[in-house]
């Protein structure tokens, strides 16, 4: 039973880094293409983070995670500003 929780298990992984390839591939041609959309999709997961680290920061402070905050809140702002010139279609 244990071995085959193992095979499951790595079958998973390798499927969520196959997703995850395959999705940054895509994101990858898109911008190459100047799509609009995979320009939003850059956005939407650098943003998709914040939350993430600002709760991480409620439960335990670390200077660490509030530059990594700081500096993601940053990117965000910059790509949401320059979102025009940089993903224009």
């Amino acid at each position: 039973m244990d071995e085959t929780r193992q095979l499951v298990d790595a079958l998973k992984r390798c499927l969520k880094m196959r997703g995850l390839t395959y999705r940054s591939l895509a994101e990858g041609i898109g911008l190459i293409l100047l799509s609009r959309v995979a320009g939003w999709l850059v956005l939407v997961e650098s943003a998709f983070f914040v939350p993430v680290e600002t709760y991480s920061l409620l439960r335990k402070f670390t200077p660490v995670v509030a530059v990594i905050l700081v500096l993601n809140v940053a990117i965000v702002a910059y790509l949401y500003r320059n979102r025009e010139r940089l993903f224009r279609h």
